[in-house]
């Protein structure tokens, strides 16, 4: 006679849970998006719009809710049929506990996942603005005899400044790497090891354990040009002297700086683009948010693209030195 009064009161509780935990997670929601309306020029509020950090957010706000309900219903079967076990022979109690767990976990793992895709997306978008600020430094630099000239970028495999451009995203997208030891062979982590030990060595801090656990398997999926790939836009300024070698037909197929490779200007845009596979490392759950990866049965990853823009710093000049005679008549250096 009590089962409408008993299921109207176990609505309630979920209903009550629900709001207990949603409630904070959709003020955090609001007080991100509000933040990032704010600076919308800095990496973190482009990632916080982005579409892998805004549907993640949406999941976890719905999944909160969802597991805040079904912990309500396993809360009130406990408190109010498992009382009478001993007394209900059928095992219906257990039973329905039973079928509301595994929904549980189901949600749980959604909801790591979710946490974890936008913590990768911050990761990415990082290590964009990090390949960015080390492009607008390698690409004017000077690497002749054995590398590129100024303002000159080689073509991909064979460039000595996209490397370096490439490594300073690797590094920072490395926290998000695969853990599986798997991925440990394909790469070479010892010189990052040794640059990490420096530091806390420098801090006076003990080295982490996770160097020697962790630091092989995650550099070696991270660093894989199968995860991580970088672009360069292609330059669009010309000196003034090449422009009038191609008005006159007397452009030869090299520039000024005696390349053949088109340069950039000093002053000119460059936009960094960062491809990474995100790898996805909660089980049943990867499913939902990423792709196979490729050559890697068993094992999901989705893939983050990020664009960024910065000022190339400009050209190196040969600073002219001007001499000025003293009282006496002899040439001095400028103070």
């Amino acid at each position: 006679m009590n089962k409408p009064s008993e299921s109207k009161s176990l609505t309630r509780i979920c209903r009550s849970w629900a709001l207990r935990l949603a409630w904070p997670v959709v003020i955090g929601a609001l007080i991100a998006v509000w933040w990032a309306a704010g600076r919308p020029s800095t990496w973190m509020a482009q990632a916080v719009r982005s579409r892998t950090f805004v549907v993640p957010g949406v999941v976890l706000i719905a999944g909160a809710a969802a597991l805040s309900a079904v912990l309500g219903a396993m809360a009130r079967l406990g408190r109010a049929r498992l009382r009478r076990l001993g007394a209900d022979r059928r095992g219906s109690a257990v039973l329905e506990f039973v079928l509301l767990f595994p929904i549980a976990m189901g949600i749980v793992l959604v909801m790591v996942q979710s946490a974890l895709l936008m913590t990768g997306t911050l990761l990415v978008h990082y290590g964009a603005t990090c390949a960015a600020r080390s492009a607008i430094v390698w690409v004017p630099a000077d690497l002749r005899p054995w590398g590129e000239p100024p303002n000159v970028v080689g073509p991909p495999g064979g460039s000595a400044k996209l490397q370096r451009i490439r490594h300073a995203a690797v590094l920072a997208i490395l926290p998000a790497g695969a853990r599986s030891g798997r991925f440990a062979a394909y790469a070479d982590a010892s010189a990052v090891r040794h640059t990490l030990e420096g530091v806390f060595d420098a801090y006076r801090r003990p080295a982490p354990g996770w160097l020697d656990t962790l630091l092989e398997a995650r550099y070696g999926y991270v660093d894989d040009e199968n995860h991580t790939w970088v672009e360069l836009s292609a330059p669009t300024w010309v000196a003034d002297d090449d422009a009038d070698d191609a008005a006159d037909g007397l452009l030869d197929g090299r520039f000024d700086n005696g390349s053949s490779i088109p340069p950039y200007g000093p002053r000119e845009p460059i936009t960094v683009t960062v491809h990474h596979r995100l790898y996805l490392a909660i089980p049943y759950a990867n499913r939902l948010f990423g792709e196979p990866l490729e050559g890697h049965p068993g094992h999901y990853a989705t893939e983050i693209v990020v664009r960024t823009t910065l000022m190339n710093q400009g050209r190196h000049d040969d600073v002219i030195v001007e001499l000025r005679p003293d009282a006496a008549g002899d040439l001095l250096l400028p103070r």
